[in-house]
């Protein structure tokens, strides 16, 4: 079990009795029998659909396995399973128990789960349910059948390098791992960070994170090296920053026509962006603690958009409210410099360090950080590592980060619709399904209360 477990839905299920039909009404003579419940069984088309992702599931193992030039004395292979429903703490112990495997992650409200597989021969199982559900007759019950989980499946993907490496860039390489209790786990590790320096790559890793490794820049090759060869490095993605608009203060003035009025006790907010520049308004707020990802300087905005983002914090809606010549500031400011251009790649492991450290040496418990990574996050997709290790860090330290939403450019909303389309981006399909699903739970509640009142 991952040790991520706060992104599993441990909720406990309600208890939630059936609505009893015969509540308010006399027995009669002329009851309608009781149709006992009819045998469930495996339709054909999911058998078909079973069929095909077998064949595709041992060629994808086949072809990791032949692509391997690393030897360990054991492998990690990842499968991706589809639910038709939600995977809970029960089905965790009985895929665990009667397959061997162990999930890694969940994503799509539980539904969709990648597991490791810890006991191959346990996973014999799997093989064999499914090439006998496959074969079954048509209409062949399922119920207290030792094949009835396959029943859960919607289908069922092996991962290989293909799934693994999702980005082409050379620069801003972030690799995400699994959490993995495997003894082959730490040697893979281990080899992995042995490689890299090796092969004269820069990375950042911070223990505190343990799952991401930062890679500053390494070649397609290699790149894909480490996809074919390390099991443990479940995702390659790019930390490049989507390009963000200036800011009003990126031009140069001398004179802005007011002034901002610090009282003595002020909050304390850290803005992670492109630096702030140290304008006239901004110079009694700002503080003299800053860190720099970047060797350019914390107090040089070259995008200005760390600049406009700090000023919005200070002034919050009072600037566009009412012209003042003064107004009072609502906090105090620490740099967190990461990106010096727009576009530039963000050290996830550094970053992470640097607002641990802002809390622990300096009090900072709120954060502001209006940068996106492009197309880190899919259409009704579960969050990134990064999204992780965030929500993680602001637990442990007792903090608030606050993120922007929708920060895309018109570019990268682009690709992203065009990547990654879906019914709901056609307006207003979205909002007639929405309103088509209310209608049909009002009428619903209706029936029932006609029901009670008879």
């Amino acid at each position: 079990m991952p040790d991520n477990k706060h992104v599993f839905l441990i909720n406990e299920k309600a208890d939630n009795p059936k609505f009893k039909r015969q509540r308010g009404w006399k027995n009669k003579e002329d009851d309608e029998p009781v149709v006992p419940p009819q045998p469930k069984f495996i339709k054909d088309f999911q058998k078909e659909r079973f069929r095909t992702d077998n064949i595709s599931f041992y060629a994808q193992q086949k072809l990791r396995r032949e692509t391997r030039q690393i030897i360990f004395p054991k492998y990690i292979d990842l499968v991706r399973i589809y639910f038709h429903t939600i995977f809970n703490a029960d089905l965790i112990k009985k895929f665990e128990e009667r397959y061997g495997l162990s999930p890694v992650s969940f994503s799509h409200y539980n539904k969709t789960v990648v597991f490791e597989i810890t006991n191959e021969k346990l996973f014999l199982n799997f093989e064999k349910h499914i090439v006998q559900v496959v074969e079954s007759p048509d209409e062949t019950p399922y119920d207290n059948q030792p094949f009835n989980l396959i029943a859960l499946i919607l289908k069922f993907e092996f991962i290989g390098t293909n799934y693994r490496l999702l980005t082409s860039r050379e620069t801003g390489i972030l690799l995400t791992l699994i959490s993995s209790s495997n003894i082959v786990f730490s040697e893979q590790k281990e080899t992995l960070l042995k490689f890299l320096e090796s092969k004269n790559i820069t990375y950042t890793y911070n223990p505190a994170a343990p799952d991401i490794i930062e890679i500053s820049t390494v070649n397609k090759a290699d790149t894909k090296f480490i996809a074919d060869n390390f099991d443990i490095v479940r995702i390659i993605t790019s930390t490049r920053a989507l390009k963000v608009r200036p800011g009003e203060y990126g031009s140069v003035r001398r004179e802005y026509g007011f002034t901002v009025d610090a009282s003595e006790h002020l909050t304390l907010v850290g803005i992670i962006d492109t630096g702030i520049t140290k304008i006239e308004p901004l110079n009694d707020i700002i503080t003299a603690t800053n860190y720099d990802h970047t060797g350019k300087g914390a107090f040089w905005d070259e995008a200005g958009h760390g600049t406009m983002v700090a000023g919005l914090v200070v002034l919050g809606d009072d600037f566009q409210k009412e012209i003042k010549e003064s107004y009072l500031a609502k906090a105090r400011l620490i740099t967190i410099k990461a990106l010096h251009f727009t576009d530039d790649d963000i050290n996830i492991p550094q970053l992470l360090n640097d607002i641990k450290d802002a809390k622990q040496k300096h009090g900072v418990r709120l954060f502001n950080m209006s940068l996106n990574i492009p197309l880190a996050k899919r259409y009704n997709d579960t969050y990134c590592q990064f999204a992780y290790e965030l929500d993680k860090l602001a637990y442990e330290e007792d903090i608030l980060i606050f993120l922007s939403v929708g920060n895309f450019d018109e570019d990268s909303l682009h690709d992203l619709v065009i990547s990654d389309t879906h019914p709901d981006h056609d307006y207003p399909t979205f909002f007639i399904t929405l309103i088509a699903q209310v209608k049909f739970i009002i009428v619903r509640i209706q029936i029932f209360q006609n029901r009670l009142n008879l």
